[in-house]
């Protein structure tokens, strides 16, 4: 058996193994705040079923977050009085879809497409944004960031294409390999994405890129998580805790605790409507809701 066989079967045991050790269960204070930030969610969604500056990826997010945590609701109530829900987001992205993608973007349509699939969407236009996927990894690889093909990565797998996605990870340790004898580290909102594909995908988990990812990220978050979250680096560090944590498998580490509890700081980060910082972007959707 050649030894990249071996190597292969090796990380994926140790990646079943990890699936068995003791999951990592969110408090009860913690589960009502997630609550309170779904429904933020929910009462942010734009009535024509999109999220943010009728933004496909702001959408795609928000459903993967969603799916993610078990919501799958056809309908409900924006703010009291406006109808919103899932279908009606399913159906704004399909009539934003260009044939077979979301504006040639790997990123936005890996998302969309994940999004997608967690909920049980399948229907013909969503195959062929699973072909346009493939089609791209396999043939145009070199032409995205190391970033937009994790995503991609993901998709294959949420897809039923584990081979695919696993050749677009030997790309990837390749380009990081060369991009780590040149000197250069991963930023944390791009090197958590790469952790976290290569992990759902069963990469080698003895590979250097994986060891060098795990340690990096670690140093990085134990620093932030002792100086607090900026909300300048915000959305660097939930890329950079959702790749670790995934990696570890969702074992009760203190690392992950800690940032845990940074993450839900209230009233620093967390706020008492349920969602993380008050952005420019989400006062405009309220303020649109109000004039409307």
């Amino acid at each position: 058996m050649a030894e990249s066989e071996i190597g292969r079967i090796f990380s994926s045991l140790i990646h079943e193994i990890r699936k068995l050790e003791k999951t990592r269960k969110l408090s009860i204070e913690e589960d009502e705040l997630l609550n309170r930030a779904i429904q933020w969610l929910k009462n942010h969604q734009h009535p024509e079923g999109y999220w943010g500056y009728e933004s496909v990826a702001d959408t795609g997010l928000v459903l993967l977050a969603l799916a993610t945590y078990g919501i799958k609701e056809r309908k409900w109530v924006i703010k009291g009085k406006y109808g919103g829900g899932i279908q009606k987001s399913v159906q704004w992205l399909k009539d934003a879809l260009n044939v077979d993608n979301w504006g040639k973007n790997l990123w936005d349509t890996s998302i969309c497409l994940q999004a997608l699939l967690r909920l049980g969407v399948s229907e013909d236009w969503v195959v062929r944004v699973i072909q346009w996927v493939r089609k791209e990894c396999k043939e145009n690889p070199e032409k995205y960031p190391i970033h937009h093909l994790a995503q991609a990565v993901n998709a294959l797998v949420e897809a039923g294409f584990p081979e695919d996605a696993y050749n677009v990870c030997k790309f990837i340790a390749n380009k990081e390999d060369e991009l780590m004898k040149k000197g250069h580290v991963l930023d944390l909102y791009v090197a958590g994405q790469v952790l976290d594909a290569l992990t759902r995908a069963k990469f080698d988990l003895t590979s250097s890129i994986i060891t060098n990812l795990e340690s990096n990220l670690r140093k990085s978050l134990e620093r932030i998580g002792n100086e607090g979250i900026s909300e300048a680096r915000f959305q660097d560090v939930t890329m950079a805790f959702m790749g670790l944590a995934s990696f570890l498998g969702g074992e009760d580490n203190p690392l992950i605790n800690s940032i845990t509890a940074e993450l839900f700081k209230t009233p620093e980060r967390f706020k008492y409507d349920g969602s993380w910082y008050h952005d420019a972007k989400n006062r405009f959707c309220a303020n649109r809701y109000k004039q409307s």
